[in-house]
């Protein structure tokens, strides 16, 4: 059996409410390092969500 499910609530500030829960947020104009970074590691990742990002910037 999988995550129990709960309840959706509103949040009306996010960062207040990521800040609540120690989340660290972090803002980078782009993700193309870290997800090099990941695959020179070679750890376990997936990246599905990479097909929405922008593209690499030219060298």
């Amino acid at each position: 059996m999988g995550t129990p499910w709960r309840r959706r609530r509103s949040v009306d500030d996010c960062r207040a409410a990521l800040a609540e829960r120690r989340v660290e947020l972090r803002l980078v104009p782009s993700l193309w390092p870290y997800l090099d970074a990941v695959v020179a590691a070679e750890a376990p990742f997936s990246a599905i969500r990479m097909r929405n990002a922008g593209r690499r910037a030219s060298a």
